[in-house]
């Protein structure tokens, strides 16, 4: 079986909402319940946004959001923003080891938390080319902080023993 990407344009791609319900008609042919995957989410957040029906089958990649319309674009970032949930960390309050994990008490952009993180050297704990660190606990949902400098000194300091 050969496989073959196919690249969306603008004109032929028309993304809309129906409830919850993600629709997406290219040319003549309307899907319903589709699925938004970015292929890089972390180095090309924008980029490479892959189209897939519910029956999995991929209907085509969106090359760069940017090309769409506004309105366009909107859709394409409330879908993200579902699929790829990251709170951003604003302030780590403490962290303790317990019984080989980390248990920090952090505050996010989306309220406070507690987060279990493995120790360090099972991929917990990166650091990315960009400064960003992210942090993935023990469930596989993911944290990030943006930067490091501007967090309080005791963030800094407590996050620092980590990395």
């Amino acid at each position: 079986m050969e496989y073959a990407t196919k690249y969306l344009s603008p004109e032929e791609l028309v993304l809309s909402k129906e409830g919850d319900s993600l629709l997406c008609t290219i040319g003549d042919e309307t899907h319903r319940d589709v699925e938004l995957k970015c292929a890089f989410p972390m180095s090309h957040p924008g980029r490479y946004i892959v189209l897939k029906a519910p029956e999995k089958e991929e209907l085509g990649i969106i090359e760069d959001m940017k090309e769409l319309s506004a309105a366009q674009q909107e859709i394409v970032l409330e879908e993200m923003r579902r699929t790829y949930f990251v709170p951003v960390i604003t302030k780590v309050l403490s962290v303790k080891e317990e019984f080989g994990v980390s248990v920090w008490e952090v505050e996010t952009d989306r309220g406070g938390c507690t987060i279990k993180v493995r120790r360090r050297g099972q991929d917990s704990v990166t650091e990315r080319d960009d400064g960003r660190i992210m942090l993935t606990d023990v469930d596989a949902n993911r944290y990030e902080v943006k930067d490091v400098s501007a967090l309080d000194p005791k963030s800094r300091s407590l996050l620092g023993r980590l990395i």
